[in-house]
């Protein structure tokens, strides 16, 4: 089993994390590669079991995803798997946690080689991408905290 994890601390509230980072509209703004969810109009993402299609930009192309909520726990904790054509599936976890910065974000994606050369490519290829993925993801997050005003900054 492969696992790839990264911990990152954000200056908010672990509630405006959540509520920021599961919100399918801003996912555009901070997942690499995303594109769009899939009939989003209809897309439910709070509840054990419910299941989305979002298409992805890999490789200068686009591919779709299947997500699959396992577990949601607002505030605390998000599990999901995720299965795409041509890759190995893989099991997400994102776990948030109040510290003293504000909010301790854990991401954590595992996911089993296939046999042969494909395991090969998934040790050392998709590894590295599911990686840099991730360093991206809370790049792209710190940023979008630490420059966005607060609702009461705009208000002023």
């Amino acid at each position: 089993m492969i696992r790839v994890e990264m911990t990152y601390a954000f200056p908010v509230s672990v509630s405006k994390a959540f509520t920021y980072i599961c919100n399918m509209d801003n996912w555009i703004e901070y997942w690499p590669g995303f594109v769009c969810v899939y009939d989003q109009a209809n897309a439910k993402w709070a509840h054990s079991g419910d299941t989305i299609k979002v298409i992805t930009k890999f490789l200068n192309r686009e591919r779709e995803l299947y997500l699959k909520l396992e577990e949601f726990q607002k505030d605390k904790i998000v599990t999901y798997v995720s299965q795409q054509k041509g890759l190995p599936d893989a099991r997400h976890e994102r776990h948030f946690k109040e510290n003293p910065e504000g909010c301790e974000y854990r991401l954590v994606v595992c996911f089993e080689p296939r046999k042969g050369l494909m395991g090969l490519i998934d040790r050392f290829f998709i590894q590295r991408a599911v990686a840099n993925a991730l360093r991206q993801t809370v790049m792209n997050l710190d940023t979008i905290f630490r420059n966005r005003p607060s609702k009461s900054e705009i208000s002023k």
